[in-house]
């Protein structure tokens, strides 16, 4: 996959979150799932500690099919599993956190 330069910065800018805005069809994804192919193989970040939210189910899957498309090297245990929508993901947190809650 070929970024351009402000999509390879985005894709390796690995202090913090990342918020990607821009017109329809230009990379956003690729670009994600570049940077998540960073983090895990050059930073060694567990998988665990990443979560891609998106709004498109378009979206979501490219990134869920995406992860062996960044690297030859990447581990097949490696998978972009925890993607998910904004309304998922306070779910998600929510029913984590039930007993903190009630």
């Amino acid at each position: 996959m070929e970024l351009n330069g402000i999509q390879q910065q985005a894709a390796v800018l690995t202090e913090g979150p990342l918020l990607l805005l821009a017109s329809p069809g230009s990379g956003k994804t690729t670009t994600v799932i570049m940077r998540i192919g960073y983090l895990l193989e050059e930073k060694g970040v567990d998988p665990a500690r990443i979560k891609a939210v998106t709004f498109s189910r378009a979206s979501a899957a490219d990134m869920k099919s995406g992860s062996p498309a960044f690297s030859r090297t990447c581990r097949p245990s490696i998978s972009l599993r925890s993607t998910a929508w904004p309304s998922r993901l306070c779910a998600s947190i929510c029913a984590g956190h039930a007993r903190l809650i009630a």
